[in-house]
């Protein structure tokens, strides 16, 4: 749970999260651009996003493509939308 605590912790990752949800599998140059990061930083949210379980990565040659885990992941989000927009 604390994994899961310190994914959620941080506006970039979440901000990965949402793009993941709305686009699918997604690599990281596109993240790169999406975000203004550097790739350094976003390889960094990309690995606390995967070490929580929250996004998977799919290796085909020497790229690498993100992806929400599963879709609890939308059902979570939405939860903390909920809970804080009230």
């Amino acid at each position: 749970m604390k994994t899961l605590g310190r994914a959620l912790n941080d506006e970039t990752r979440i901000n990965i999260l949402y793009y993941l949800i709305q686009n699918g599998d997604t690599n990281v140059q596109t993240l790169v651009e999406h975000t203004q990061k550097s790739q350094t930083s976003i390889s960094h949210h990309l690995r606390i996003l995967t070490d929580s379980g929250l996004a998977k990565i799919q290796k085909q040659g020497r790229n690498h493509y993100y992806s929400i885990s599963d879709k609890h992941v939308e059902t979570i989000l939405q939860i903390l939308k909920d809970h804080f927009s009230e």
